[in-house]
């Protein structure tokens, strides 16, 4: 199969979005039926979104998905599943961290 994925290492603060946008080489999107994230330890395995518009699979994680998961270090799986049955795991293993948030953010104060 010809498919290949960059190593995606991923470092958010606790409390913020993170988006990437992912392409999968050499394989038309018509031949791939779903692109899913898992992370087993932050209990997340979402099917990522497919933008037309720039040929990209979009991993959305929400800022109450970094907010549970403070001082957190773990991996992540980017897995490809083909029309016809055939799956491939493009990334396996790939880090993934969640840094505590120490400066918060009062948005009622002025500086």
């Amino acid at each position: 199969m010809g498919c290949c994925m960059k190593e995606l290492a991923i470092k958010v603060v606790q409390g913020d979005t993170f988006n990437a946008n992912i392409k999968v080489n050499n394989i038309s999107h018509e031949n791939i039926s779903a692109v899913y994230f898992s992370c087993q330890k932050m209990g997340i395995n979402k099917e990522l979104e497919y933008n037309s518009q720039i040929d990209r699979y979009v991993l959305k994680l929400t800022s109450e998905e970094t907010e549970q998961h403070p001082n957190f270090y773990g991996e992540y799986d980017i897995t490809i599943y083909f029309s016809g049955d055939n799956v491939k795991t493009a990334v396996y293993n790939a880090s993934i961290e969640i840094l505590d948030k120490f400066n918060k953010v009062d948005t009622n104060d002025e500086w």
